[in-house]
């Protein structure tokens, strides 16, 4: 089974670290009892360090790169953000 998260819908009305911090909670609460989570960045234009530090960076922490790329797939995301995830995510590895 699949969760989605709409991660433009974190991103409203909330700074990057709130989205990114809110992004973590969901994440934990849902990632053992699904197969992947997929991260729905349809109308997200940016992926700030400062949102990818308090979401992909303590997960990284805690649970490691592989499980996170084991776990988490992405849908409506545009080649400069595959990168740009991509690039932060290796240099945690």
């Amino acid at each position: 089974m699949y969760f989605t998260i709409n991660v433009y819908d974190l991103m409203q009305n909330r700074s990057y670290p709130d989205a990114g911090t809110q992004l973590y909670q969901i994440m934990s609460e849902k990632i053992d009892d699904v197969e992947k989570i997929d991260l729905n960045l349809a109308n997200v234009s940016l992926v700030p360090s400062m949102f990818l530090n308090v979401s992909f960076g303590r997960f990284i922490r805690e649970r490691g790169a592989d499980f996170i790329r084991q776990k988490i797939t992405f849908s409506n995301i545009t080649a400069n953000q595959a990168k740009r995830i991509k690039e932060y995510v290796e240099r945690f590895a």
